[in-house]
């Protein structure tokens, strides 16, 4: 830039700045606004300031806060009921049942009442034993009454086969070395010889055929007797046999030759993959379920007796 350039710019400025100066001192100010308003200005209703919140809130992970958020959230667990309790005097049963998750991680025990009793006295399991017959391809059960010896066991098909060509596999149950019952099954991803056991004195051999699962009770077939699809996990209790059956879409209990208790849309049986199943424990028939998107954890146990967990 030349030096005549220079000294125009300077004097553009020059009298740029002498122009503002005298509109400045011709523009009056209304006395309104010279006046200082007050602070806060009473005229205006001072709002709350907002409120934040740590993320995530406390005793809460990250993972549960994105859950609960969610456009459909779940229940919140605060609303959840403590366990509901039903007493079958006749029977002389009582059904606990508690809504799942449990709030402020409550564990299942202290939710029901009931602490889990896992091991058996000896001489008081109801259950049979696992034994392998001479040139079997599967563990089979034995189970002794008195002086009587039942044992359901796979008939290996020809030389070393599990099924016959039209994939049936053959199960027996003998007694004192004499059959009593043939039953076939089609292949699955669990063995359908599912359990012997003593109750009340008579045996009860679950069939867990995939299409019609039973359970034998001294030569009766209760899936039968009843008119039921399906029974499930045999039992006793206070001398009362239970069981689950599936019926019309549905599945609930049976005591004693009674349904009770509530209906479920599903019954976790436990045979091959489930994470849960139907425990047996001594003097607790334990299981999960479902109904109308609610899942709940179930346990019935004889009326006499005393939980460990109040």
């Amino acid at each position: 830039m030349s030096i005549y350039q220079r000294i125009l710019t300077c004097l553009l400025l020059l009298l740029t700045t002498a122009c503002l100066f005298v509109l400045s001192n011709q523009i009056s100010i209304p006395a309104s606004l010279q006046t200082p308003k007050p602070y806060p200005d009473p005229n205006i209703t001072a709002q709350p300031a907002p409120t934040f919140y740590p993320y995530p809130f406390p005793l809460q992970k990250p993972l549960e806060a994105v859950i609960t958020s969610s456009p459909t959230p779940s229940p919140t667990p605060t609303s959840l009921p403590e366990r509901t309790e039903i007493h079958f005097e006749n029977l002389g049963l009582v059904w606990r049942d508690c809504e799942l998750p449990r709030p402020h991680y409550q564990s299942q025990e202290d939710c029901l009442g009931v602490t889990k009793k896992e091991t058996f006295e000896d001489g008081e399991s109801p259950f049979g034993e696992h034994f392998l017959p001479p040139g079997a391809l599967m563990q089979g059960w034995r189970l002794f009454i008195g002086n009587d010896v039942y044992e359901a066991l796979h008939q290996p098909y020809m030389v070393k086969a599990f099924s016959d060509p039209d994939d049936w596999l053959e199960y027996k149950l003998f007694k004192n070395g004499q059959i009593l019952i043939t039953r076939k099954s089609k292949l699955t991803g669990y063995d359908p010889n599912a359990g012997l056991l003593n109750i009340n004195g008579k045996y009860a051999w679950e069939f867990a055929n995939p299409y019609q699962a039973t359970v034998i009770y001294d030569d009766v077939d209760l899936r039968q007797q009843y008119g039921l699809e399906a029974v499930y996990r045999p039992y006793v209790i206070n001398g009362k046999m239970i069981f689950v059956a599936r019926d019309n879409g549905k599945m609930f209990v049976v005591v004693d030759g009674k349904s009770i208790g509530p209906e479920f849309d599903e019954i976790e049986i436990g045979y091959c993959c489930e994470t849960v199943g139907i425990y047996r424990y001594p003097g607790q028939y334990w299981f999960w379920g479902s109904r109308e998107s609610r899942n709940f954890v179930v346990v019935i146990t004889a009326l006499s007796l005393t939980p460990a967990i109040q």
